[in-house]
């Protein structure tokens, strides 16, 4: 649900669908004909009876069972609201609907689909490539069209008098990554460093 929840944050809210004929292009209709409300079980309920009911799919221990007997009357209730919830959400006319507008490609850096949803509104949103974890900003240009940046950060080699400028992905700018100057052929590692100025002599 949570990758779910990345690619469309509203995947897991009930909506409504209803058409209409617009009289003038761009406009919304005047009229609009309801087909149906889609009611989804969401990850608030998910999380709400996911626990509660797995505690009653193992034996309890000796010392659970001391504590406290499995009382069937509480797990009946549980399971009838969990069922009144799953029948309410198979019972929609309107299902398995998605609406909105998507921006695809493939990763520059290992290739995988990576698809985010753009949000109505919004020039410029974050995504991640799941597969390799590198990350991208993508811009709104207007038109239906999209630009992906992939983020970078230029990190120049250790030597004083190298300097060699490369470009590593910003989800691999962490200490301890290392790399071999193109230019010198040192090594360079991330590290912390933490600089010290005395105070000058009053």
């Amino acid at each position: 649900m949570a990758v779910l929840l990345e690619i469309d944050p509203n995947a897991d809210k009930d909506s409504a669908l209803a058409v209409g004929v617009e009289e003038s292009y761009g406009v919304p209709a005047p009229v609009m004909s309801p087909l149906g409300i889609e009611t989804v079980f969401n990850l608030a309920l998910l999380k709400k009876h996911y626990d509660a009911l797995g505690n009653h799919l193992h034996v309890p221990t000796l010392k659970q069972a001391q504590v406290a007997l499995p009382q069937p009357p509480k797990l009946r209730a549980r399971c009838s609201e969990v069922a009144a919830v799953i029948e309410s959400a198979l019972a929609s006319p309107v299902w398995n609907v998605t609406l909105g507008n998507f921006a695809e490609m493939n990763c520059e850096n290992c290739g995988a689909v990576v698809r985010k949803r753009m949000p109505h509104g919004k020039e410029q949103v974050a995504t991640t490539c799941f597969e390799c974890n590198a990350s991208y900003t993508i811009t709104d240009t207007g038109g239906g069209a999209v630009t992906w940046q992939l983020d970078m950060v230029d990190v120049a080699c250790g030597d004083p008098a190298c300097g060699h400028l490369i470009h590593i992905l910003k989800t691999e700018f962490e200490r301890g990554s290392t790399w071999e100057c193109p230019a010198c052929k040192g090594k360079n590692t991330l590290e912390l460093q933490v600089a010290f100025e005395p105070i000058s002599p009053q």
